[in-house]
């Protein structure tokens, strides 16, 4: 019998991932890190485990930006 994982992150696999626990905390660091996600019914961030394996496999092509 397979191992079935989930579909999306668990809680504790993304406060291990961004570091925070507050749910806008989360969401600000996904933003920065080029991690696609979505807003649960509960208002915490959810990330989809093939997303984050593409985000990392193949990241985000970003222009340095300056900052004044």
């Amino acid at each position: 019998m397979p191992l079935e994982v989930p579909l999306t992150l668990s809680q504790t696999e993304l406060i291990e991932l961004s570091g925070y626990r507050r749910a806008a905390e989360q969401i600000r660091w996904l933003t920065q890190a080029g991690i696609e996600f979505f807003i649960g019914r509960d208002g915490r961030p959810r990330v989809i485990r093939a997303a984050l394996v593409h985000s990392i496999s193949s990241p985000a092509k970003r222009t340095p930006q300056v900052r004044i």
